[in-house]
């Protein structure tokens, strides 16, 4: 299945290009799926320094996952890691990815 996946900008330099893809998801993709696909895809730029975060949001700006870039790749999942990647984007079938460079650890 086609994802519309989108993401916020790390720096000023980042605004010149557009962060937006299409990516294929296998068509029982999980949430669990989400992190690794995202990772193959290159989708995700490599940040030098911090730990930083990225919360991946469906379509209702829900918070489905946390991912840790550097804490051990770590991956906190707000919903059920085996629920299905299609119920949760909804018909629209997009998700968005929000950078945070610092956020409280805990």
């Amino acid at each position: 299945m086609l994802v519309h996946v989108t993401r916020t900008s790390v720096c000023m330099g980042d605004d010149a290009f557009d962060n937006s893809r299409n990516i294929e998801f296998a068509d029982n993709a999980a949430v669990s799926d989400i992190i690794s696909t995202l990772n193959g895809d290159s989708f995700f730029p490599h940040i030098m320094g911090n730990d930083v975060m990225w919360a991946v949001l469906n379509s209702r700006g829900e918070v489905i996952l946390e991912y840790y870039t550097k804490f051990l790749g770590r991956t906190v999942y707000k919903v059920p890691k085996n629920a299905l990647l299609r119920e949760l984007c909804g018909g629209e079938m997009t998700l968005h990815c929000v950078y945070y460079s610092n956020y409280r650890k805990g």
